[in-house]
């Protein structure tokens, strides 16, 4: 085989991957409540949060500026992963910046914010995970 389709197949494979990595990046986040946990993930980035170590569960119309992008995704107004967030600190991000409202999730030790673009689909996210935080409590 040539070097040169060698380095073409290498190039053609780079590219897919990104590619991938930023439709994945760019999907709505896959929320999931049970009895006992909070779940959020979207391609690679995610938290599970069990229900009783939240602190504090609000339905928030802004967040605080975002300082500095950790370890995530970031394009546009499309958040994913962890940031370094003005009065949190280290939070973990699933958001659509400019779609707000924002279901805030504080714990002991960490900060998870989590939209989806429509504000009904958060504001039943939000409804969900309270029903939950009830019954467990």
């Amino acid at each position: 085989m040539s070097t040169g389709l060698i380095v073409l197949g290498i190039i053609v494979a780079v590219i897919a991957v990104v590619v991938m990595a930023i439709y994945s990046g760019m999907q709505p986040p896959v929320v999931s409540v049970t009895p006992d946990t909070f779940s959020v993930r979207n391609g690679l980035y995610g938290n599970i949060v069990p229900l009783r170590r939240m602190t504090s569960v609000s339905l928030d119309n802004a967040i605080p500026r975002v300082r500095a992008r950790t370890n995530g995704f970031a394009a546009g107004e499309t958040l994913r992963g962890s940031f370094r967030v003005e009065t949190w600190g280290s939070a973990r991000l699933l958001v659509s910046v400019n779609h707000p409202p924002f279901v805030v999730i504080h714990t002991d030790d960490e900060v998870v914010a989590v939209n989806f673009a429509n504000p009904e689909q958060t504001r039943g996210m939000y409804a969900e995970l309270r029903q939950a935080l009830d019954r467990s409590r």
